[in-house]
Protein backbone atom coordinates (compact mmCIF):
# COMPACT_ATOMS: atom_id res chain seq x y z
CA UNK A 1 0.00 0.00 0.00
CA UNK A 2 1.08 3.43 -0.38
CA UNK A 3 2.27 4.98 2.83
CA UNK A 4 2.42 8.79 3.67
CA UNK A 5 6.52 9.72 4.40
CA UNK A 6 6.28 9.83 8.22
CA UNK A 7 5.10 5.79 8.17
CA UNK A 8 7.38 5.08 4.93
CA UNK A 9 10.20 7.15 7.36
CA UNK A 10 9.40 4.58 10.51
CA UNK A 11 9.82 1.35 7.99
CA UNK A 12 13.10 2.56 7.41
CA UNK A 13 14.11 3.74 10.40
CA UNK A 14 13.33 -0.07 11.84
CA UNK A 15 15.00 -1.72 8.55
CA UNK A 16 11.72 -3.00 6.90
CA UNK A 17 11.23 -4.40 3.93
CA UNK A 18 8.24 -3.32 2.65
CA UNK A 19 6.72 -2.25 -1.14
CA UNK A 20 4.79 0.99 -1.82
CA UNK A 21 1.86 0.97 -3.88
CA UNK A 22 1.01 4.18 -5.81
CA UNK A 23 -2.69 4.80 -5.93
CA UNK A 24 -4.82 7.70 -7.79
CA UNK A 25 -7.49 8.74 -5.69
CA UNK A 26 -10.64 7.35 -7.18
CA UNK A 27 -8.54 3.93 -6.47
CA UNK A 28 -7.66 3.89 -3.09
CA UNK A 29 -11.71 3.19 -1.72
CA UNK A 30 -11.49 0.15 -4.07
CA UNK A 31 -8.14 -0.97 -3.27
CA UNK A 32 -8.44 -0.71 0.42
CA UNK A 33 -11.75 -2.65 0.81
CA UNK A 34 -10.20 -5.18 -1.48
CA UNK A 35 -7.55 -6.08 0.98
CA UNK A 36 -10.42 -6.01 3.86
CA UNK A 37 -9.58 -2.40 5.07
CA UNK A 38 -12.68 -0.59 7.33
CA UNK A 39 -13.38 2.61 7.05
CA UNK A 40 -11.92 5.68 8.20
CA UNK A 41 -14.03 7.41 11.24
CA UNK A 42 -14.67 10.83 8.46
CA UNK A 43 -18.07 9.97 6.20
CA UNK A 44 -16.67 12.36 3.96
CA UNK A 45 -13.70 10.38 3.18
CA UNK A 46 -13.88 6.84 4.12
CA UNK A 47 -10.79 5.64 3.20
CA UNK A 48 -8.10 7.15 2.96
CA UNK A 49 -3.77 6.71 2.91
CA UNK A 50 -1.81 5.59 4.55
CA UNK A 51 -2.40 1.87 5.03
CA UNK A 52 -0.10 -1.02 6.04
CA UNK A 53 -0.89 -4.95 5.28
CA UNK A 54 1.51 -6.78 7.23
CA UNK A 55 2.82 -10.10 6.15
CA UNK A 56 0.80 -11.70 8.99
CA UNK A 57 -2.37 -10.00 7.40
CA UNK A 58 -2.40 -7.65 9.75
CA UNK A 59 -3.40 -3.92 9.40
CA UNK A 60 -4.07 -0.33 9.93
CA UNK A 61 -4.59 2.86 8.84
CA UNK A 62 -3.48 6.36 9.92
CA UNK A 63 0.06 6.91 10.11
CA UNK A 64 -0.08 7.33 14.00
CA UNK A 65 -1.68 3.56 14.55
CA UNK A 66 0.70 2.37 11.84
CA UNK A 67 3.70 3.65 13.60
CA UNK A 68 1.94 2.06 17.20
CA UNK A 69 1.89 -1.09 15.66
CA UNK A 70 5.07 -1.04 14.15
CA UNK A 71 6.57 -0.46 17.56
CA UNK A 72 4.75 -2.94 19.21
CA UNK A 73 6.02 -5.80 16.52
CA UNK A 74 9.53 -4.31 16.22
CA UNK A 75 10.70 -2.57 19.59
CA UNK A 76 14.22 -2.34 18.29
CA UNK A 77 15.46 0.00 17.05
CA UNK A 78 12.71 2.58 19.32
CA UNK A 79 11.40 5.32 17.80
CA UNK A 80 11.35 7.38 21.28
CA UNK A 81 7.65 8.47 20.34
CA UNK A 82 7.51 9.80 24.48
CA UNK A 83 10.74 11.87 24.15
CA UNK A 84 9.95 15.58 24.85
CA UNK A 85 11.64 16.78 22.08
CA UNK A 86 8.51 14.75 20.06
CA UNK A 87 5.51 16.92 21.33
CA UNK A 88 7.87 19.61 20.29
CA UNK A 89 8.38 18.64 16.75
CA UNK A 90 4.73 18.39 16.35
CA UNK A 91 4.16 21.74 17.68
CA UNK A 92 6.39 23.36 14.83
CA UNK A 93 4.48 20.98 12.54
CA UNK A 94 0.93 22.01 13.21
CA UNK A 95 2.42 26.18 12.79
CA UNK A 96 3.44 24.91 9.52
CA UNK A 97 0.19 23.45 8.24
CA UNK A 98 -1.51 26.70 9.19
CA UNK A 99 -1.24 27.72 5.64
CA UNK A 100 -2.79 24.66 4.65
CA UNK A 101 -6.12 26.42 3.80
CA UNK A 102 -4.28 28.43 1.51
CA UNK A 103 -2.49 25.45 -0.15
CA UNK A 104 -4.68 22.70 -0.18
CA UNK A 105 -6.60 24.51 -3.41
CA UNK A 106 -3.67 24.52 -5.42
CA UNK A 107 -3.12 20.70 -4.98
CA UNK A 108 -5.56 19.73 -7.89
CA UNK A 109 -4.14 22.09 -10.33
CA UNK A 110 -0.35 21.64 -9.53
CA UNK A 111 -0.16 18.22 -8.08
CA UNK A 112 -2.26 15.69 -8.77
CA UNK A 113 -3.34 13.79 -12.05
CA UNK A 114 -6.56 15.03 -13.78
CA UNK A 115 -8.19 11.05 -12.65
CA UNK A 116 -7.76 12.34 -9.12
CA UNK A 117 -7.78 16.13 -9.03
CA UNK A 118 -11.66 15.86 -9.21
CA UNK A 119 -12.43 13.30 -6.46
CA UNK A 120 -9.37 15.28 -3.66
CA UNK A 121 -11.74 18.67 -4.94
CA UNK A 122 -15.13 17.12 -4.12
CA UNK A 123 -14.05 15.51 -0.93
CA UNK A 124 -12.08 17.83 0.36
CA UNK A 125 -15.18 20.49 -0.53
CA UNK A 126 -17.96 17.90 1.37
CA UNK A 127 -15.29 17.91 4.53
CA UNK A 128 -14.52 21.30 4.54
CA UNK A 129 -18.73 22.46 3.66
CA UNK A 130 -16.97 24.88 1.48
CA UNK A 131 -15.72 24.80 -2.24
CA UNK A 132 -11.95 24.12 -2.46
CA UNK A 133 -10.94 27.77 -3.90
CA UNK A 134 -12.65 29.32 -1.45
CA UNK A 135 -11.24 27.48 1.43
CA UNK A 136 -8.17 30.16 2.16
CA UNK A 137 -11.02 32.94 1.82
CA UNK A 138 -12.88 31.57 4.33
CA UNK A 139 -10.72 30.47 6.68
CA UNK A 140 -8.60 34.08 7.23
CA UNK A 141 -5.70 36.23 6.05
CA UNK A 142 -3.88 34.38 3.80
CA UNK A 143 -0.49 36.67 5.78
CA UNK A 144 -1.29 35.45 9.27
CA UNK A 145 -1.59 31.84 7.53
CA UNK A 146 1.94 32.38 6.02
CA UNK A 147 3.44 34.03 9.10
CA UNK A 148 2.30 30.79 11.43
CA UNK A 149 4.17 28.72 9.21
CA UNK A 150 7.26 30.65 8.76
CA UNK A 151 7.32 30.40 12.65
CA UNK A 152 6.61 26.90 12.47
CA UNK A 153 9.36 26.42 10.31
CA UNK A 154 11.49 28.41 12.21
CA UNK A 155 11.13 26.44 15.71
CA UNK A 156 11.80 23.36 13.33
CA UNK A 157 14.84 25.22 12.40
CA UNK A 158 15.80 25.90 16.30
CA UNK A 159 14.89 22.03 17.67
CA UNK A 160 17.49 21.20 14.98
CA UNK A 161 20.27 23.45 16.32
CA UNK A 162 19.52 22.10 19.40
CA UNK A 163 21.53 18.90 19.33
CA UNK A 164 24.66 19.30 18.57
CA UNK A 165 24.67 15.51 17.49
CA UNK A 166 22.44 16.13 14.61
CA UNK A 167 21.53 16.23 12.06
CA UNK A 168 18.42 15.05 12.90
CA UNK A 169 15.79 16.47 16.00
CA UNK A 170 17.49 13.07 18.06
CA UNK A 171 20.66 13.14 16.71
CA UNK A 172 22.91 11.00 14.82
CA UNK A 173 20.79 7.77 15.44
CA UNK A 174 17.69 8.78 17.21
CA UNK A 175 19.15 9.84 20.48
CA UNK A 176 17.49 11.22 23.11
CA UNK A 177 17.04 15.04 23.03
CA UNK A 178 19.63 17.01 25.20
CA UNK A 179 16.79 18.61 27.39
Amino acid sequence: MRLTDEARLALSYKGSEYKTQWLEYPDIAPTLKAFGLERNRDGNIPYTLPAIRFEDGGRRLESSKIIQELERRYPAPTMKGDDPIVREVVDAIILCMRAAPDILPRVPRILLHSKSAELFETTRSLKFKVALDQLGKQQGSPVLAEEDAVVGFQKAAELLKENPDGPFFMGKKGKASPK
